[in-house]
């Protein structure tokens, strides 16, 4: 009995430890899933906040009055006089969050009462510690002045082959051998690649197969019994088939439903807020509507981003009918929907215009626009005035 429950014991001792040991290195890890996440967190609300209240005292540099250095990890993990700044995992116990709550018994940063981080800037601060204080590669730097941010644009070109900066190029199709391939532009691209890659075509879709796809494809729905077999049976040519179930579908109310799905997914559409409370918002449900119908309708493009950028603008300055001017106003729930941060709509405001421009820069540039806010990106391709200049349309 003595040898059955010290072998027990020692079970528990093993799973208590691998169980202590797992958290313990969950505090300091970070999930793939994750990652990109804390990333934005980061640069969009730690790295700011970091640099505007704590750099200019805590920079490291031998000129501080103070030994304690945040402008990296390294320099929190390791602290000063009163041990490591920040228990990644443990934002109650880190003295960086006790200082600037004014809890701790010796230090309170920024010591003056009138420099005191607000209620929603500590709790991004704790909230970064407790999610393992994740931070990018490059240090904190301080922040230049105006003509220091506009110097690396002038008088310097900057080489990049990433893809949104390329103009557009008319690319003649190649020629192909098999001629059941040079039927039109798209078949000679593919079957161009597909011999580069040594690839067989398969053979022809019948009628049947060729419904459910492009049935899918267009609507997200699957083709009803009596659809394919209207299809199938259809007596014209197969082209004319094609042409006349393409067109149905194309005109059917479920195009727009489907994809206008992607689009909604570039603007990060929402019924919620985001962040602390993840509030409804009542009248979301119109932008996503508008979406469906514009896709539904066949607007063009060009139209269809300037009314979301800008359509209460062009509803002022448009002679438009009451109906043109209501649905120009609701496509700008593009910028309405932005996520909120805090508790109300006017708490870090500032991040909620970040977060729209960064949406349009991703969205319809190929832009992270983001980096236009830090102190000395390594390429920013624009200048920061005209990143002003969008803040001050989106007030």
């Amino acid at each position: 009995m003595l040898q059955v429950f010290s072998r027990s014991l020692s079970w528990l001792v093993i799973i208590f430890s691998t169980i202590a040991l797992s958290q313990a290195v969950g505090a300091e890890t970070t999930s793939p899933a994750k990652l990109s996440e804390q990333e934005r967190f980061f640069e969009n609300s730690v790295r700011p906040l970091l640099v505007q209240k704590c750099l200019d005292c805590h920079s490291g540099d031998d000129s501080d009055e103070s030994s304690l250095a945040i402008a990296s990890r390294e320099n929190l993990l390791k602290g000063a006089d009163f041990g490591p700044s920040i228990l990644p995992g443990r934002s109650q116990d880190s003295v960086l969050i006790r200082a600037i709550k004014w809890t701790h018994k010796e230090l309170r940063m920024p010591p003056d009462k009138d420099d005191r981080l607000s209620r929603e800037e500590i709790s991004v601060l704790a909230k970064w510690v407790d999610d393992g204080a994740f931070w990018a590669s490059t240090k904190l730097a301080a922040r230049p002045s105006a003509t220091e941010r506009e110097k690396p644009l002038k008088g310097k070109t900057v080489e990049t082959d990433h893809w949104s900066f390329k103009p557009r190029n008319i690319v003649s199709p190649p020629n192909v051998d098999d001629a059941r391939w040079a039927e039109n532009e798209i078949d000679r691209f593919l079957q161009n690649e597909r011999r580069k890659r040594q690839l067989t075509a398969v053979r022809e879709a019948d009628r049947r197969t060729l419904i459910r796809r492009i049935t899918f494809d267009l609507t997200g729905l699957p083709p009803t019994p009596t659809e394919i077999k209207e299809f199938v049976a259809d007596p014209r040519s197969d082209d004319d088939a094609w042409r006349s179930l393409v067109g149905r579908l194309l005109a059917s109310p479920h195009y727009g439903e489907r994809w206008g799905r992607h689009w909604l997914d570039v603007a990060r559409y929402a019924d919620t807020q985001g962040d602390v409370g993840d509030i409804p918002i009542p009248d979301a449900w119109r932008y996503r509507n508008w979406v469906i119908d514009s896709l539904n309708a066949d607007m063009p493009f060009d139209a269809f981003l300037q009314a979301q950028i800008a359509g209460d603008v062009l509803a002022q300055k448009a002679a438009a009918t009451s109906e043109e001017v209501r649905n120009l106003v609701v496509a700008t729930g593009f910028i309405s929907l932005s996520q909120r941060f805090g508790n109300s709509k006017k708490d870090q405001l500032h991040l909620t215009i970040e977060n729209t421009i960064d949406t349009l820069g991703r969205g319809v540039l190929g832009l992270t626009l983001r980096c236009f806010t830090l102190p000395r990106p390594s390429f920013r391709p624009g200048s920061a005035n005209g990143l002003l200049r969008a803040v001050r349309h989106l007030r």
